[in-house]
């Protein structure tokens, strides 16, 4: 091959390389999430065995964890980047900006460069789920891997979540975990 064929080919790998560390943590995560449900005896469902690596702007659940009273209904959302910002405004729309910091504090020079807004449609969150009449449905937005900060902003007001923090609007929501937060949780019940 010649030199601009292994350029191509360097260019295209470092292209892909955050979308294969994105499927690696997504598989490192589903290990870590059987092994806790196994240990608490929790039931674990996949919705198809390709949900794991669902977009997401799938109209239904990915996955659930059904407890002895609850069941966590699962969205998938996915962060291709460490410093990116999830603003959520209501449960169907959210904005992603770049969260760029200087001298490596966050607190001292926050820049916010807007991407662009994300319409998710509304999720369907109990369709096909087992056990949902019989048990109370928590439902939530899981990212895996995780951004730098997910927040909720309502007009001029921006608030940042915390694992467990509710995304709602008049028809609906969903309590936003982060991927370790949200294990640490099922461990603890």
């Amino acid at each position: 091959m010649n030199t601009a064929a292994w350029l191509a080919l360097i260019a295209a790998a470092l292209y892909m390389w955050p979308y294969v560390l994105i499927i690696i943590k997504r598989a490192v995560f589903a290990a870590r999430l059987a092994a806790v449900c196994r240990k608490k005896r929790f039931g674990l469902y996949w919705r198809t065995p390709v949900s794991l690596f669902s977009p997401m702007r799938g109209r239904f659940w990915d996955a659930a964890v059904e407890t002895g009273d609850t069941v966590y209904s699962i969205k998938l959302f996915t962060s291709p980047g460490k410093r990116l910002r999830y603003d959520f405004n209501g449960p169907t729309r959210y904005l992603v900006t770049e969260h760029l910091t200087r001298y490596g504090v966050s607190s001292i020079v926050m820049n916010r460069i807007p991407k662009d807004t994300q319409y998710l449609p509304r999720v369907d969150f109990r369709s096909g789920l087992p056990s949902a009449r019989l048990k109370a449905v928590a439902q939530c937005a899981l990212f895996v891997p995780a951004p730098a900060v997910i927040g909720s902003s309502r007009g001029s007001i921006i608030a940042t979540l915390d694992s467990g923090d509710d995304v709602r609007d008049e028809a609906g929501g969903f309590r936003v975990y982060r991927g370790g937060d949200f294990l640490d949780m099922l461990s603890h019940l």
